[in-house]
């Protein structure tokens, strides 16, 4: 396999990724923003009951209203706390522009066609391959999402590691 075949696998294995990042960073926004929106109007809704109710008394079914909404807004925030989806977000944001970067870096060398650089850059693509073998594993619901528009095998932060770039290429000075 030459270099350029190698780069041109590497940016279809980066783009997998890359989508597959994006997709589950706007996923966990999504949830993020349907746990706290929830939380934020019914924490809303218990304070303001209960400063109406501070002069007078209320009815019973009102109080256990109330002391049902509360509960509900403490688990909801609780969850959100507990789930962390916006820092989860957030980390697959991060993992998505770091691949985005990586394709972006290879469509311009394979554009380039520089082939005195090019065991320079594969150096470069696989040691940034490697340093996103940290990038937040994606859940089986990512997994599934991305299998179903893609032909594109289970995505572990283990398929991440990459084959060694080739050997750097003999100088034309030679010994025989």
């Amino acid at each position: 396999m030459g270099p350029s075949e190698l780069l041109l696998k590497w940016s279809a294995k980066a783009k997998v990724f890359r989508d597959a990042h994006y997709a589950a960073s706007v996923r966990l926004r999504n949830l993020h923003y349907m746990l706290g929106f929830p939380t934020i109007i019914l924490s809303a809704v218990v304070g303001t009951a209960v400063f109406a109710t501070l002069e007078k008394s209320v009815a019973l079914g009102l109080r256990v209203g109330v002391g049902c909404i509360s509960v509900a807004a403490a688990i909801l925030a609780a969850l959100q706390t507990f789930l962390r989806f916006a820092e989860r977000a957030e980390l697959h944001r991060q993992a998505f522009a770091g691949f985005d970067s990586i394709v972006r870096d290879i469509e311009l060398a394979l554009a380039l066609g520089d082939q005195s650089d090019v065991a320079a850059t594969l150096r470069g693509v696989s040691k940034r391959f490697n340093d996103l073998g940290n990038a937040p594993e994606l859940s089986w619901v990512d997994q599934v999402v991305q299998r179903a528009r893609t032909s594109s095998p289970v995505l572990t932060n283990s398929t991440l590691i990459s084959e060694p770039p080739p050997p750097a290429a003999p100088s034309e000075s030679t010994s025989v």
